[in-house]
């Protein structure tokens, strides 16, 4: 029987329980995502669109909700609530 093709692709954090959890609005969550791959807040919000300005409250707001005060504990944070990788096997 096959698997579905998600079973055997890397697991990419979505951040949708990490919003959930902590009450992140939709444009938050895009900021957060963004951060990810190591982007600066200015490259963030060229990426999205945005404002420096605009990200830095974003990302204000994103360590107001999750008590959090460094952008590398939140990606620590969003990869904690990433779904595990799952075997191809």
């Amino acid at each position: 029987m096959r698997k579905p093709a998600s079973s055997c692709r890397a697991a990419r954090p979505s951040g949708e329980a990490l919003a959930q959890l902590y009450g992140l609005t939709d444009a938050e969550l895009r900021v957060l995502l963004g951060l990810m791959p190591g982007l600066s807040l200015k490259e963030v919000g060229k990426a999205l669109g945005l404002g420096e300005p605009t990200v830095k409250t974003h990302l204000q707001r994103i360590f107001l909700k999750t008590g959090m005060s460094r952008q590398s504990e939140l990606v620590r944070l969003l990869m904690a609530h990433t779904p595990p990788l799952r075997s191809s096997r």
